[in-house]
């Protein structure tokens, strides 16, 4: 099927833009034409969500090329720049069959706000080692997009982990924590993204445990600061599922001493 030749025309602000298009099913070349005399360059690209990977295009000669172009599915990304340096709003826009016409796309439907459910397997390092064998860990987490770009993103947490303890004064090691930090998206492909996470919370410690070793274990609740590092690994399954794995470090603070623990963790995220 080949999509018939006629101009489209953008109504962006006040500015005009008119595309010529001429369309295979796996090519579109769009001619933008515009009256601004403002404008030194656009960029854009095409997909689900944007990933960062925008073709820069001068006023002069604005030709967008978008390869393997899913008229149903994929939605057309424009900015535009006065000085090729600083860009503007990205606007979105979603082509009709039925009417031939491209439609912009309200904000608030091309969010990438996302909720994740993952494991973690986690293993003591340095005086840890005397307290933990290994700990088995779940969390639930919600990722909020900031900027228009949506590569930075702001993110909460909430987990629960559990693992056998190295004494005999403790059933075992569990825990449940609460935190928040700050990632950064870096595609590497239109489906591969590798994004370092930081973040900073509250470990809060339960251990049926003897403390006093009088022969009588009680529950004991205590709690101490952390601070995790992970480098996560995602592939978009579609344009609201990835599935992730990451290494993944925590810190926590007792007292004077400190304790690290290390390992994987992987899931997966649902965009909302």
């Amino acid at each position: 099927m080949r999509w018939s030749s006629k101009k489209i025309v953008f109504s962006i602000l006040t500015l005009i833009l008119s595309f010529n298009m001429y369309a295979s099913e796996q090519s579109i070349s769009i001619l933008l034409n515009s009256d601004s005399d403002t404008m030194k360059a656009y960029r854009y690209q095409s997909g689900q969500v944007p990933d960062g990977l925008w073709k820069e295009v001068p006023a002069s000669t604005p030709i967008l090329v978008l390869d393997g172009f899913d008229r149903d599915n994929d939605l057309l990304y424009v900015q535009q720049s006065q000085d090729s340096q600083s860009w503007g709003e990205i606007y979105r826009y979603q082509y009709k069959s039925a009417t031939e016409s491209w439609e912009l796309v309200p904000k608030d439907k091309t969010t990438n706000n996302s909720i994740e459910m993952k494991g973690n397997n986690l293993y003591p390092y340095g005086k840890s080692t005397t307290c933990y064998s290994y700990i088995l860990g779940a969390g639930l987490k919600f990722n909020f997009a900031l900027g228009k770009q949506n590569n930075l993103f702001a993110y909460s947490e909430i987990g629960y982990s559990r693992g056998p303890a190295k004494s005999d004064w403790v059933d075992a090691m569990q825990a449940t924590s609460l935190s928040a930090g700050f990632g950064y998206r870096i595609p590497l492909t239109n489906q591969i993204t590798l994004a370092p996470e930081l973040d900073y919370g509250l470990l809060v410690h339960l251990l049926n445990a003897d403390f006093d070793q009088d022969g009588d274990k009680s529950l004991e609740v205590f709690t101490d600061q952390q601070v995790r590092l992970s480098l996560n690994l995602s592939y978009a399954i579609n344009d609201t599922n990835h599935v992730f794995i990451a290494p993944l470090g925590l810190v926590f603070f007792q007292n004077s001493d400190v304790g690290i623990l290390y390992g994987v963790q992987a899931g997966i995220r649902f965009t909302i």
